[in-house]
């Protein structure tokens, strides 16, 4: 069956009744060309000069089991529409099929004489085309099989032959066709997953024949409501001969069912669906269809169980993120257990793990697990063919642990992925298969941390299919080089599954890191299919033990603290951080306080983190945690107490000036950079701010490419909110060096940027990866980005070779997304990996002395990217990345680096990276060796503390001015606003630029005085705030809000404050701490702690 992926909307009615001009004899060539580079339905030929006349209509179908993927610049100028099959196509059938129609007008016949086209293959083996002519009297002509297309990854940009252009010049008798004339390329020997591009679709042929004069009639065909469903007509057109026979169809949209036909005054033509009719006169039909009852579907589960364990068939539809059903749809949801979780019942009562729903009403249902101890385990569900992070953890200790494939040097391989998601598994689970070469004993092998566990036991299954050693041996390791057997697997039946539970010593008992791997013993005979690679498979792998506390006897020792103690130039507002050797625990109803002020203490793994706000500047303080308040998870106490002290930095007195620039409210961006051009020459910092909204400077002030490129220095760009400020641009050709939604030239030094987010909108989440979109490109010195947010996905921020800083910023990306040169800090961001497995996060070209340090950041994203993705690959000079203190909520493989591009690394480490709940990240696996041509490299992938140490702003920014830019981004208090009448009042201080004022949310103006006046006629019940700029412009949180009264005289009415959120923790309902891939479903209770002290507690339900 083929459907029609075509929308007639709003074609306007009027009788086209129309005449075709006199009668004309034609006998010529003609050429009918599809570019075919758009990527979606709906595309059109092209003609050659003078062609177009001689024909009526033309449109593309496909088969129903495939569906247009996306638009795919390859090289050489060639764009291809890509296509992905629903499920395996095995033969050339036509739910396969791409068809091309072409129509010529009445009277004249079309016979092809060649055809040609463009196809590629996208990252796999499959794919094969056969090319067929179908001709109007049902005809059909092979024209030739079994076309493979070029794969993308098999070519050298500098071969002419890039892609596979298929040239048939047509030999065999064709018969003529007086109608419409099909070329039709079935698509077959195809996964789902995998894409298979065409482009350039020619066919040329020969028209012969005399126009005959018929009437032409229009056809409009809507739906009714527009978000009802979808019409489509056979054959495809607007307008179409008197006599044509027509078919229409309707297909109703999730929520809707179609009722009937009705034409253009209402009345309702036909039931039918599809509905045939012949075109004797205008036709305006309307697909009417009417609502129908939906509801929604909220699935959870407990005890540990992943949420696809529950599965509901059918599956629901996705409206607004919630799963919902039609009314009346039978629902039926399956409970799947396994070796460490088994079902116990749903939150309704019924044990059955089968359960059938009617869906008349919403539905909230929880199945309920109960669990074994266990540590980690692999079930294989989800995607993923290397460093495969655990499915299941019961500890924070093991969230990183990872299934690699590797040999004995240390090098890992990936495996075929024979997941569930990805392969619907193999042979009833979902497995790894090895298919490394046989001679190069390629290895499976798992590493965990067994403090707390006794009585450790590993159950996997093994299977071989092709070529395999028959004998494979499970092994344990506590150093990871001397192994000791615990048993084998004789496997002597391909495609079988073979059990095993084997007990570990009891050395293992409590160990700090066990090491297992599954091995060939490779004296024993092969068995199998002969082949070069190796086919054993993995799966069901799940250690499990006896949890118990371990109780070493030593109380918790505080190993470093920030600030160090003696410090002279701490933040006045900032964190107070104790990092232990071990977990621990506070005590209940412990308070602690700095200069009056209570405050709210965090505890994650070994680091407990107080945060203060509002100090005095070039003031000593001293801060006390007591003895006896600090234990490890046995109940050890720290029996001395912990005195910090420490000295606040010394800031200059700033002298009072408004901005300079509010764009919005004094002239555009173009008129705000005009005017930093004039002021330039002044060498005075000038001052431009963003309130909330939208700018489009692509637009405004970007070039044909949309690029904006700026070379003023010292100019702060600082915006409202960095939610709600967006500067953007949607670059229309891809380029790394083309598209910057800002570029900063080397004049453009002494940057700030504040509070504000840069978007290139190039493909930023529009479904599709087609190239390089940056959003800053910064060759400047000493630039600084505070609370920016840089939103793209290839090369979001491109370095140049000097010094930049950002604190506590995000970078959103996909493949080397921090990328270029020079040295460059990034303090306490968050580093956002999006909706794309395989990524990287940075492609470093430093010739520099430290390259890129990432201190105290956070990696998030989806979770596509958990367990796939790599720190760095590097690209070009010297390049150091380096990553200290990281909390990877999203682990990277467990190789962690990639492959170089045109060099090999300096330095590529990590120190200290944790999980989300704070539990040590194994880096027993990362990368040491790296080689480019003739050059081979061996690196420690891990810094030692005194490495890690020098590794402070100071030494990779500070240069020989000694440059220090937390000073600049150092933020003022808010302040603490009265009203009294139309008034409102705060504190002066030496420290601040200016104050911003705000009137229910929306900004009003800027004050150098620290009092501001109501205007008249304010209405009553408005509220106010306030907020201080820093010397460089940057905005502090807001103050408190105060309400105006008109009629109230003097009195004041002061809100609760709003103060800046601090940290967020998110709790089980029994009080475990989560980690953030525990909170994705069922019910979580929310600590938010902020900078004044309070702690608000909140029960949420999330349904993602």
């Amino acid at each position: 069956m083929r459907r029609t992926f075509y929308k007639l909307l709003g074609i306007t009615l009027g009788a086209l009744m129309c005449l075709h001009a006199n009668s004309q004899e034609v006998n010529r060539s003609v050429t009918i060309s599809w570019p075919f580079s758009s990527g979606t339905a709906g595309q059109t030929a092209v003609f050659a000069d003078g062609d177009a006349e001689f024909f009526s209509s033309d449109y593309v179908t496909i088969g129903s089991k495939i569906f247009y993927k996306d638009s795919k610049f390859f090289s050489k100028d060639v764009t291809f529409t890509r296509f992905e099959p629903r499920m395996k196509l095995l033969s050339s059938a036509e739910d396969g099929v791409i068809a091309f129609h072409v129509k010529q007008k009445n009277g004249l016949t079309f016979t092809p004489s060649f055809i040609s086209f463009d196809c590629m293959r996208f990252g796999t083996g499959g794919g094969r085309f056969d090319v067929k002519w179908r001709s109007s009297d049902g005809t059909v002509t092979v024209l030739q099989t079994g076309i493979i297309p070029g794969r993308d990854n098999n070519f050298d940009e500098n071969v002419d032959e890039i892609v596979t252009h298929s040239e048939i010049t047509i030999t065999e008798p064709v018969s003529a066709s007086q109608g419409e004339g099909v070329l039709e390329l079935y698509l077959y020997s195809l996964d789902p997953g995998k894409q298979v591009g065409v482009a350039n679709v020619e066919i040329v042929g020969q028209l012969v024949g005399t126009i005959v004069e018929v009437p032409v009639y229009s056809l409009g065909v809507v739906s009714s409501p527009v978000a009802g469903g979808i019409v489509t007509s056979s054959p495809v057109g607007s307008s179409f001969d008197q006599g044509t026979e027509l078919t229409v169809s309707a297909a109703n949209n999730f929520g809707y069912q179609f009722s009937h036909w009705a034409d253009a005054d209402g009345v309702k033509v036909s039931a039918d669906n599809p509905y045939s009719f012949a075109m004797n006169g205008d036709v305006s039909l309307a697909a009417v269809f009417t609502p129908v009852n939906t509801f929604s579907l909220s699935l959870g589960v407990t005890g540990g169980a992943a949420s696809y364990m529950v599965t509901p068939s059918p599956a629901g539809t996705m409206v607004d993120g919630i799963s919902k059903y039609e009314e009346g749809t039978s629902v039926k949801l399956t409970a799947a257990s396994n070796s460490i979780l088994s079902f116990s019942n749903w939150s309704t009562g019924e044990t059955s793990n089968e359960l059938t729903l009617t869906m008349n009403n919403d539905v909230d249902l929880t199945a309920v697990y109960s669990v074994v101890d266990y540590l980690v385990g692999w079930d294989f569900y989800k995607s993923g063919n290397g460093g495969r992070v655990a499915d299941f953890v019961s500890t924070v200790d093991n969230e990183s642990s990872a299934l690699v494939l590797r040999n004995v040097d240390g090098t890992v391989r990936t495996w075929l992925d024979k997941s569930i998601v990805s392969a619907s598994g193999y042979e009833g689970k979902g497995a790894a298969v090895n298919w490394q070469n046989l001679d190069d004993k390629y290895y499976y092998q798992i590493s965990f941390v067994a403090t707390g566990y006794t009585d450790i036991r590993v159950s996997a299954e093994m299977l071989f299919n092709y070529n395999a050693y028959s004998v494979q041996k499970c092994e344990y390791s506590l150093d990871g080089d001397n192994f000791v057997t615990l048993g084998t697997y004789e496997m002597s039946t391909a495609k079988v599954w073979y059990p095993q539970t084997f007990s570990l010593p009891a050395d293992v008992n409590h160990a700090s890191k066990v090491y297992l791997r599954w091995i060939p013993d490779y004296t024993s005979s092969k068995v199998g299919t002969v082949s070069a690679n190796d086919g054993t498979a993995l799966a069901a792998i799940f250690v499990t033990g006896t949890a118990t506390v371990y109780n070493d006897g030593i109380a918790p020792e505080l190993q470093s603290n920030v600030p160090a103690t003696g410090q002279d130039n701490a933040s006045a507002s900032g964190k107070i951080v104790l990092n232990f050797d071990e977990k621990v625990k506070i005590a209940d109803g412990v308070s602690v306080s700095l200069d009056g002020k209570v405050l709210t203490h965090s505890v994650v793994g070994k680091t407990i983190t107080f945060s203060y706000s509002g100090l005095s500047y070039d003031t000593q303080y001293s801060f006390t945690l007591p003895a006896n308040t600090v234990s490890d998870l046995a109940g050890n106490t720290l029996t001395e107490a912990i005195t910090i002290s420490f000295k606040t930095m010394t800031r200059p007195v700033v002298t009072k000036k408004k901005f300079d620039f509010v764009v919005g409210v004094d002239g555009d961006f173009k008129s705000a950079l005009a005017a930093a051009t004039a002021a330039s020459s002044s060498g005075k910092r000038f001052y431009i701010f963003f309130p909330n909204g939208q700018y489009d400077i692509g637009a405004n002030t970007g070039d044909a490419n949309q690029m904006t490129t700026i070379s003023l220095p010292n100019v702060s760009y600082v915006g409202e909110n960095s939610e709600q400020v967006v500067l953007y641009n949607k670059a229309i050709q891809e380029s790394i060096n083309s598209t910057a939604t800002i570029y900063f030239t080397d004049a453009a030094s002494n940057v700030y940027m504040q509070d504000l987010s840069l978007l290139n909108k190039g493909d930023f989440r529009s479904g599709s990866f087609t190239g390089r979109f940056v959003a800053l490109w910064d060759k400047g010195d000493r630039n600084i980005y505070k609370n920016v947010k840089l939103l793209s996905n290839q090369d979001t921020y491109v370095s140049g070779t000097k010094r930049n800083y950002f604190e506590t910023s995000d970078i959103h990306g996909t493949v080397d997304f921090i990328c270029g040169g020079g040295d460059v800090f990034f303090n306490d961001c968050l580093i956002y990996l999006e909706n794309r497995s395989g990524n990287c996060v940075t492609a470093n070209a430093s010739s520099s002395n430290w390259g890129y340090v990432f201190s105290n950041c956070i990696i998030d994203g989806f979770d596509i990217n958990n367990g796939s993705y790599r720190l760095g690959r590097p690209w070009n000079g010297s390049p150091q990345t380096v990553f200290l203190n990281t909390t990877m909520k999203q682990l990277p493989t467990a190789e962690g680096w990639g492959d170089p591009m045109n060099v090999v690394p300096s330095v590529y480490a990590e120190y200290n990276s944790t999980t989300a709940s704070g539990g040590v990240v194994d880096l027993s696996s990362r990368r040491t060796s790296y080689t480019k041509d003739a050059t081979t490299v061996t690196l420690n992938p891990v810094l030692s503390e005194s490495q890690a140490n020098s590794y402070t702003l100071e030494n990779v920014l500070g240069g020989s001015d000694n440059w220090m830019p937390t000073y600049a981004t150092e933020q003022v208090p808010a302040p603490s606003i009265t009203i009294s009448g139309a008034t409102i009042n705060w504190d002066n201080s030496d420290y601040v630029l200016c104050w911003a004022v705000s009137k229910d949310g929306v900004f009003q103006e800027f004050v150098t005085t620290n009092s501001y006046a109501v205007p008249q006629g304010t209405s009553d019940g408005v509220k106010y705030t306030v907020r201080a700029a820093n010397e460089m412009g940057g905005l502090s949180p807001l103050s408190n809000e105060v309400t105006y009264s008109a009629g109230s005289g003097n009195a004041v009415v002061v809100e609760q404050a709003t103060s800046q959120v601090i940290d967020v923790q998110y709790y089980s309902l029994d009080g475990v701490q989560l980690s953030a891939n525990q909170r994705r479903r069922g019910v979580v209770m929310v600590r938010t702690i902020y900078a004044d002290g309070r702690v608000v507690v909140a029960k949420i339900l999330n349904r993602d």
